[in-house]
């Protein structure tokens, strides 16, 4: 199974609690005015990576605490992302999950990928992208 991404950055404390890994994702059809990442977008674009072998990667480094899944949009990919977090669950770490579709639509949706990449997830981040409600302060660091 494969796992289309545009960037990984390792070792951040923006994009979740504590020391993680934040994988973002290729692919998002939403196109939001204001989108911080348009260069995610494409669907094709992005590198493929083999999700076993990502897990691998990710379990090497023992200075993180969690791994965080933003975009484009996760639950495009949410076969490969929910298979990579059970992976990375079941060696210890968090998960944190960023969306731009709301919780109740995620469910309403009622997809078995899509609630397999939910009860993955410790913290969802979840909401339509408002570019009038942009902030660049981070919760998870300090200032």
């Amino acid at each position: 199974m494969f796992l289309r991404v545009n960037t990984i950055i390792e070792n951040t404390m923006v994009e979740g609690p504590g020391n993680r890994t934040s994988i973002f994702v290729q692919g998002c059809l939403k196109h939001c005015i204001g989108c911080n990442s348009p260069q995610t977008w494409d669907l094709d674009g992005g590198i493929l990576y083999d999700v076993k072998k990502l897990a691998k990667n990710i379990l090497k480094n023992k200075d993180i605490e969690g791994v965080t899944f933003s975009g484009g949009e996760p639950f495009l990919q949410s076969k490969a992302l929910g298979e990579l977090a059970v992976i990375l669950h079941d060696n210890g770490l968090s998960i944190v999950t960023f969306t731009g579709y709301t919780y109740d639509i995620i469910r309403k949706i009622n997809c078995s990928n899509w609630n397999k990449l939910l009860s993955q997830t410790d913290i969802l981040i979840s909401g339509f992208f408002n570019q009038d409600k942009i902030t660049y302060k981070k919760p998870w660091i300090d200032h």
